[in-house]
């Protein structure tokens, strides 16, 4: 977990009770928001708050700030992800469906490599 927003609603719940979580916390590789001429990269630790307040996003692709600003409150804000919004496929989440609107990929990676998936090919729309 990362921000663990979503799973503490489902504990509270009593709809999940899961016998081991892992805090991801603690990885800062994936914490980055970067842009050159052909890309915008978010990765997948970049907390909505950063993504809400990044200069390289409101000149490079406003429309991911603008989603951002819209998700829940203060507290989702600060410790929820751009990741585990994307994992968990919620459209209430906001960025699939501007991935899939903007054309976005998502890298996904595993034990076996990285490879990388076109958004529409990810999410129902």
């Amino acid at each position: 977990m990362a921000g663990n927003q979503s799973l503490s609603i489902v504990m509270s719940n009593r709809l999940a009770n899961p016998e081991h979580s892992i805090d991801l916390n603690g990885i800062t590789e994936p914490d980055y928001i970067e842009a050159d001429d052909e890309h915008v990269e978010v990765g997948a630790m970049a907390r909505h708050r950063d993504i809400e307040t990044s200069s390289v996003l409101a000149e490079e692709l406003p429309v991911l700030p603008a989603s951002a600003e819209q998700i829940s409150g203060p507290v989702v804000h600060n410790r929820g992800t751009l990741g585990r919004s994307v994992g968990e496929a919620n459209p209430a989440g906001n960025y699939p469906c501007v991935l899939v609107a903007m054309d976005g990929a998502l890298e996904l990676s595993s034990v076996d490599g990285t490879r990388t998936v076109d958004a529409a090919d990810c999410f129902v729309v």
